[in-house]
């Protein structure tokens, strides 16, 4: 699915691409593989991504959050780009 490899690849996804295709009617919440766009970004520790989504409109999800929570446990290097995800998806509300 185009939107979830604009998202995903590379280090922090291409945004524009994100947008292109959001502006060309992409359903941002869309899954491929069982995630959306804003799960994986939110999984591969993607922080600029997932605020990216988060303000074109995705939805919010525990999956997502789960997904960074067992990101911040497979690296402990990055551990502080997914406290960062796990902050935006709280101050969205979600929780588990």
């Amino acid at each position: 699915m185009p939107l979830v490899l604009a998202a995903t690849t590379g280090e922090q996804g291409h945004p524009h691409i994100v947008d292109l295709l959001l502006r060309h009617g992409v359903d941002i919440n869309r899954v491929m593989k069982d995630k959306t766009a804003l799960e994986w970004a939110a999984g591969f520790g993607q922080v600029q991504m997932t605020h990216h989504l988060l303000a074109r409109g995705a939805t919010p999800t525990v999956k997502a959050l789960s997904e960074a929570r067992a990101g911040a446990k497979r690296s402990l290097k990055a551990a502080a780009n997914y406290a960062l995800i796990i902050d935006a998806l709280h101050a969205t509300g979600v929780e588990d």
